[in-house]
């Protein structure tokens, strides 16, 4: 998507169309520098600096783990997220145990239960649960 804001006399503003005049006088004296322009500024700076990430989850979530080895499908809630400085994910539980990395998403650990479902079945060759 295109970049929606840009800064004009230091003052984020934003623009989704290519306005007339008028239009962009009235952006200039109303909207520059508003909170909403300097947030959505502030957000875009930081995904063209890649400095943003959405993540799948967040803490009070849970995830399905696949244990390995076995034909069990665990449920665990997720009280903590950490992102280390190689933007590497690391999901906690409540306990402070360690319930999955990034890597492990979508292999062994699934944010849905028909999607571990599916993974167990796999393993299983095919068959149903």
């Amino acid at each position: 998507m295109a970049r929606l804001t840009f800064y004009e006399n230091g003052k984020p503003c934003y623009r989704t169309k290519d306005y007339s005049p008028v239009h962009m006088k009235y952006i200039d004296t109303v909207v520059s520098g508003t909170p909403v322009a300097t947030k959505l500024a502030a957000y875009e700076d930081a995904e063209e600096q890649g400095r943003l990430a959405v993540l799948p989850l967040k803490p009070g979530n849970a995830v399905y783990c696949v244990l390995t080895g076995t034909n069990k499908i665990i449920v665990r809630l997720i009280s903590k997220i950490a992102v280390d400085f190689d933007w590497i994910v690391t999901l906690f539980d409540d306990l402070g145990s360690k319930v999955a990395t990034g890597e492990s998403i979508g292999k062994t650990v699934f944010l849905t239960l028909a999607e571990a479902r599916a993974a167990l079945a796999a393993r299983r060759g095919g068959s149903g649960e």
